[in-house]
């Protein structure tokens, strides 16, 4: 009889759960399961060449988190508005950090998500980029404000 406590285990990289090397589909997710690259060992990180890819308030802040951890990128989310003697609140500012060598794998990553997520939003782009309006299709060339329907082409920030 095969001792299974020696096998080799995969796992799955979109719910994290473990198998043995037998198995090759998550159950759950129905994903390609993949070898255990961290070997039990934390994800790591440096602020050393660290990059902020994101600010905002950690509601905002929450799906690009488990993103990351879905991709096993490691990343620090840091307090930029911090001061001593002072309490979080629900507008705190928050910096989401990664190395800075993983940068554009992560804007690669985000991305292919948004893409599969929203396909409408790569339509209108497309249709933005020919010249017309993604709302009512009207000729809109280089303007901010559509002529038609007068939807905000531009995001404009403060």
């Amino acid at each position: 009889m095969k001792d299974e406590s020696m096998e080799s285990t995969l796992i799955c990289p979109k719910c994290d759960t473990e198998y043995l090397s037998h198995i090759t589909l998550c159950a759950d997710c129905q994903v390609e399961l993949v070898e255990d690259s961290t070997d039990g060992a934390e994800i790591k990180f440096s602020n050393d060449n660290a990059v902020v890819i994101a600010k905002g308030a950690f509601d905002s802040l929450k799906s690009l988190i488990a993103l990351l951890e879905e991709e096993r990128i490691p990343h620090s989310l840091n307090h930029l508005d911090y001061e001593p003697n002072t309490q979080l609140s629900p507008v705190s500012e928050f910096g989401l950090l990664v190395q800075q060598e993983d940068s554009e794998k992560v804007i690669k990553i985000v991305e292919e998500r948004v893409h599969s997520e929203f396909p409408e939003l790569v339509n209108a782009q497309t249709q933005l980029d020919s010249g017309q309006c993604p709302a009512c299709g009207a000729e809109v060339g280089d303007a901010t404000i559509c002529p038609e329907c007068e939807l905000p082409l531009i995001i404009e920030e403060s």
